[in-house]
């Protein structure tokens, strides 16, 4: 009899054990439930981030496009974007009108402009800017209508430069341009052309009277000694010659 009870008892036991474990178990599976419907909630919000950096048409990163760190926080602020590590598409790029960087913050390298196609302004005078030459890839920029680059270390006017047919303002003053290309009087909306204190230059273009709007022309402090005689035709609203042994 006292065998009958204790194996009852074990029994017993042993019953109480395997409905602990079935309870664990049950447990256990509802918190796998739980944690499978929480893990596809996470990817779904990173599919969705994924999908806002990555847009349709990406040309890769910001500073990808632009290596120049300055240039390529100035179009992250223009796009729109918090961070230069966002994709970037060619659209977002062509809506971009205007370049121009904090002051103090120079870019010294403008590759990537290229794909600027919208711009119309560049600002880049001696503390936004320091560079040499301005990069073939500019000349898709033919919206540009506003050019100052005051004093940055500039040392040649490309040849393509009359490309740039809505082209009203440039400034090229205070640099190290030894020459004038005679493409730029191609540019008949040209209406204000300042090349003051570029020292080797030392004559304008022959054609410079093809450039029929300009009407402030400042060629102060250039090497320049003679005028040629197609600007007499002209109609100046304000034409410097500071410096100059020119009367």
């Amino acid at each position: 009899m006292r065998k009958l009870i204790r194996l009852f008892i074990i029994l017993f036991a042993l019953l109480i054990s395997f409905s602990a474990v079935a309870d664990t178990l049950d447990e256990l599976l509802v918190q796998r439930d739980t944690l499978l419907t929480q893990l596809s909630a996470v990817n779904e919000q990173i599919a969705q981030i994924n999908k806002t950096s990555s847009p349709e048409g990406s040309l890769g990163k910001i500073c990808d496009v632009f290596p120049d760190e300055v240039m390529a926080l100035t179009v992250r602020d223009a796009c729109g974007k918090f961070s230069i590590q966002q994709e970037v598409t060619a659209e977002e790029l062509a809506n971009v009108k205007s370049l121009e960087p904090a002051a103090g913050q120079k870019i010294t390298n403008l590759m990537g402009i290229g794909y600027l196609t919208g711009l119309t302004s560049i600002r880049l005078d001696w503390y936004r800017g320091e560079f040499e030459e301005f990069p073939d890839e500019m000349k898709n920029c033919k919206k540009l209508m506003f050019i100052d680059v005051q004093s940055t270390g500039l040392k040649r006017l490309p040849d393509w430069i009359g490309d740039l047919t809505e082209l009203y303002r440039l400034n090229i003053s205070g640099n190290e341009i030894d020459y004038l290309p005679d493409s730029l009087c191609s540019l008949v909306k040209l209406g204000d052309l300042n090349i003051r204190s570029n020292k080797s230059i030392t004559k304008l273009p022959e054609n410079i009277g093809n450039l029929v709007s300009l009407k402030e022309l400042d060629i102060s402090y250039t090497g320049i000694t003679t005028l040629p005689d197609s600007i007499y035709a002209l109609d100046f609203r304000e034409l410097k010659m500071e410096g100059l042994p020119i009367k």
